[in-house]
C-alpha cells in the first residue's frame, strides 16, 4: 500500500488529506489492514482535521463481506466514518471511499461518470474551512459598548417618543417607526463600534457545557470589572475555577474514550498471532 499524506494550513487551522493507492486489483489481505491501521494512529496523532480517500478495494456496499466488517472494527474503533453511498465502480461496487472522524462535517460526496478515461467514477466533495471574510489578523464582529448604557434613561426617552404617543391602527408605520426608532435609540445610547477576533481552533472536547460555564466565568469578570467588590471577584475566581476543571475533566474523559477503543484493537491483534489456529479460512 502507498499513501500520500498533504498539510493544508489556512489561517491557523490545519487539515490532512490523506490518499491511499493499493497498485494491482487485487482483494485487501491482513498486511493492508495492518498498514491501514498505521495510517490512522500517524493522521489521529497530528490532532487536526483529517479525509482519508482511495481505492481501498473494499466492497462496503456489501455488509457480509469479511473485508467490510475488518473495516468498520477499525471505523468503530478510531471512531471513523465512511462518506461514500452508490457504486464508484462500472461493473458495480464501492471500492473508493472517503473517510473522515464522525465529528468532521463534509459535504456530501457525488459522483461523476468520466466515461473512457477510467472504469472508476470521479468523486467530488466540500471541506469544512474557515469562512472568507476572516483574514489572518482575525474575523471583524460588530459590537456595541455596553459599558456606558443607561437603561433608565432609555427607557424614558423610549416612553417620551413618538412610537408611544401615537395612536394608531396603520401596523405598516408602528414596524418601520419601531426598527428605524430603536435603532437610532440604541446607536446614541450604546454606540456600535468593531471588535478583532483571531480565529482559535476549539478543542474536540469543548462542548456546550463547556461553552455555558465560560460564558458565566466572563459575565461574572464583568461585574467584578464594573463594581470592584471583594465579593464579585471572589465569584469570578469561582467559576473561572470551576472552568478549567471542567475543561481538565472533559479533555480526561476524550482521550481516556479514545485509548479505551485503541486498546481493544491492539488487544485483538495481539490475540491473532498468539492464536494462529482461530484463525478464519478465507
Amino acid at each position: 500500500m502507498e499513501a500520500l499524506m498533504i498539510r493544508l494550513c489556512k489561517f491557523g487551522h490545519a487539515f490532512v488529506l490523506t490518499v491511499i493507492y493499493r497498485p494491482g486489483s487485487c482483494r485487501p489481505d491482513e498486511q493492508f489492514f495492518a498498514e491501514l491501521e498505521n495510517v490512522v494512529v500517524s493522521v489521529l496523532a497530528l490532532n487536526c482535521r483529517f479525509v482519508i480517500m482511495g481505492n481501498l478495494n473494499v466492497h462496503v456496499d456489501d455488509s457480509a463481506d469479511r473485508f467490510t466488517m475488518w473495516l468498520n472494527d477499525i471505523m468503530s474503533t478510531y471512531v471513523l466514518r465512511q462518506q461514500v453511498s452508490g457504486s464508484t465502480h462500472r461493473v458495480g461496487h464501492t471500492p473508493d471511499l472517503v473517510i473522515n472522524a464522525e465529528d468532521i462535517a463534509v459535504q456530501p460526496v457525488r459522483l461523476h461518470d468520466v466515461g473512457s478515461l477510467s472504469d472508476h467514477k470521479c468523486l467530488t466533495f466540500g471541506l469544512p474551512s474557515s469562512d472568507a471574510s476572516v483574514t489572518k489578523s482575525g474575523l471583524l464582529y460588530t459590537s456595541r459598548d455596553w459599558s456606558t448604557f443607561d437603561p433608565v434613561a432609555f427607557e424614558t426617552e423610549l416612553a417620551n417618543s413618538e412610537l408611544v404617543t401615537t395612536q394608531t391602527d396603520d401596523v405598516d408605520w408602528l414596524f418601520t417607526k419601531y426598527d428605524n426608532y430603536l435603532a437610532q435609540l440604541l446607536d446614541q445610547h450604546a454606540p456600535k463600534h468593531y471588535v478583532r477576533r483571531k480565529p482559535r481552533r476549539l478543542a474536540r472536547w469543548f462542548d456546550n457545557e463547556c461553552r455555558q460555564e465560560k460564558k458565566k466565568a466572563r459575565h461574572l469578570e464583568e461585574v467584578y470589572r464594573k463594581t470592584h467588590l471583594s465579593l464579585s471577584r471572589d465569584n469570578w475566581q469561582k467559576a473561572l475555577n470551576s472552568y478549567r476543571d471542567l475543561l481538565r475533566q472533559k479533555e480526561e474523559q476524550y482521550w481516556n474514550g479514545r485509548i479505551s477503543h485503541i486498546r481493544s484493537y491492539l488487544w485483538n491483534s495481539l490475540n491473532h498471532p498468539l492464536h494462529p489456529g482461530k484463525v478464519e479460512p478465507h
